[in-house]
């Protein structure tokens, strides 16, 4: 732990996960050939330029950063989850802290995002949880790692949205709408169906949505897993699978064979699968796998009967999720 800027009493804390916003590459102009996570988060903060450090400044915050992993986000892991959340749930017990930062890896952000969404629940009533990002390494020519992360800085401090969240080239994002939609462009996340919640400009954040795209209702369910006393709980053996034209008869029952706990299907469409898929997954879950359905597409949600929580052929989906999202859902579910 460091604190690397220091004004009063209040403060933001700064926790760092890696990814590509603390990555490190050998030539400047190159911004897709680098080590992720390289950087700790007392060296982003402390190599910020100036205009990005008067923002923060102007927050009459202090800030305190910590790492928690230093790794790319296509290698996170199960228990990494975990610790990051202890770490979270630890900050937002200070009453100093105004609110959260996570610096954090591009691929998996939406995921973690939802993870650290449903099992702080409450927790992020009035202390904002921020997950920032970069597609450049800290060390290409046009970064664009210090004013993600100096706009979450801002957004954090500044009391103007609730919950988890995403902040990403100006634009804040629900932990449930954010999503991945790009692999190289620099604003490359997006909201899907759902329009961003806030921006930011030079420092100064405004509100655009004067709801949230989801109530924030107690977790106590998982208040003794994020005490560090107790073991990180077992995993779920969770797949996501693709159902494409000419779909393979032989892998779902390969799965369910092999003893998997649950699938998510990324189906077409509007939850649509193929008769033959269909049948084989009434039938595992049947046998107690569960079976949730997403849909493929990148943009809009599933309609069905929402009541039931099913798609208009049987198949139990989460309202609103996608399919990576989903399992992150069904992980929780099945623990």
């Amino acid at each position: 732990m460091q604190a690397v800027f220091n004004s009063n009493r209040r403060s933001v804390v700064v926790l760092g996960m890696g990814g590509t916003i603390a990555g490190e590459g050998d030539d400047p102009s190159q911004t897709l050939t680098y080590q992720a996570g390289a950087r700790s988060v007392a060296r982003l903060m402390a190599d910020l330029p100036l205009p990005c450090r008067a923002q923060i400044e102007a927050t009459g915050c202090a800030v305190i950063g910590e790492s928690v992993a230093q790794i790319d986000s296509k290698d996170i892991k199960w228990t990494h989850w975990w610790d990051l959340a202890r770490r979270v749930v630890h900050w937002l017990d200070e009453p100093s802290v105004q609110g959260l930062v996570v610096t954090h890896g591009t691929d998996t952000l939406e995921e973690t995002a939802w993870f650290l969404d449903q099992v702080l629940g409450h927790r992020t009533r009035f202390k904002p949880v921020v997950i920032t990002c970069a597609m450049r390494p800290a060390t290409a020519a046009d970064a664009d790692g210090p004013q993600n992360l100096a706009d979450a800085v801002v957004v954090a401090a500044s009391g103007a949205v609730r919950g988890v969240v995403a902040c990403v080239a100006g634009e804040v994002f629900s932990a449930q709408a954010v999503q991945k939609v790009h692999p190289t462009r620099v604003n490359a996340f997006d909201g899907g169906p759902v329009s961003h919640i806030a921006t930011v400009h030079s420092g100064v954040v405004q509100r655009e949505n004067p709801g949230d795209a989801l109530p924030l209702v107690s977790q106590s369910r998982w208040d003794r897993w994020l005490t560090p006393e107790t073991p990180i709980p077992k995993q779920p053996w969770v797949e996501c699978v693709w159902h494409t034209g000419a779909a393979s008869s032989q892998l779902l029952p390969l799965l369910a064979s092999a003893g998997v706990d649950g699938v998510v299907v990324a189906a077409t469409g509007n939850g649509t699968v193929n008769e033959e898929w269909l049948m084989q997954l009434q039938s595992m879950s049947v046998a107690g796998v569960a079976v949730r359905c997403a849909t493929r597409c990148s943009h809009g949600a599933l309609v069905g009967d929402i009541e039931k929580g099913q798609t208009f052929s049987g198949l139990a989906f989460y309202p609103g999720l996608n399919a990576v999202k989903s399992r992150v859902q069904l992980c929780l579910d099945l623990i």
